[in-house]
């Protein structure tokens, strides 16, 4: 799969989990950018509007859910893929679960894992314009 002319954000506390998912990315073919605070995500998502967003569960500022509620918000976002890197336990109205657009990514993550669930994103992402229209 190559993914020429797709933008990537990665949102995440760790820096080897980021420069992990920057590393696959730029293999597949994606221009990334990567932030360790849902401030920064929010700013960069704005300026870059990225085709997929890989959102860890805890950020330098806020949790990965909020900032999930803060890229839900914003209406030129809504065809972006989240995949969340790593399990975040469920609670009752998960904006996570609700959201059609997210995608859980396995706890070990590989690179074949990261792979799959980009593939899965941009396919899903490519559905949802078809039906747009």
């Amino acid at each position: 799969m190559s993914a020429d002319g797709h933008r990537a954000l990665v949102v995440d506390a760790d820096g080897q989990t980021r420069s992990f998912c920057r590393g696959v990315l730029e293999e597949l073919g994606f221009s990334v950018r990567d932030v360790d605070s849902g401030v920064a995500a929010v700013v960069a998502a704005r300026e870059m509007v990225p085709d997929v967003i890989l959102l860890g569960a805890q950020l330098r500022d806020v949790s990965g859910r909020e900032a999930l509620v803060w890229f839900d918000a914003n209406p030129a976002l809504h065809m972006t893929q989240i995949l969340i890197l790593n399990a975040w336990p469920p609670m009752d109205g998960d904006i996570a679960q609700k959201r059609r657009s997210t995608i859980a990514l396995p706890d070990a993550l590989s690179a074949l894992a990261l792979r799959r669930g980009v593939e899965t994103a941009l396919q899903r992402r490519s559905a949802a314009k078809r039906l747009e229209g």
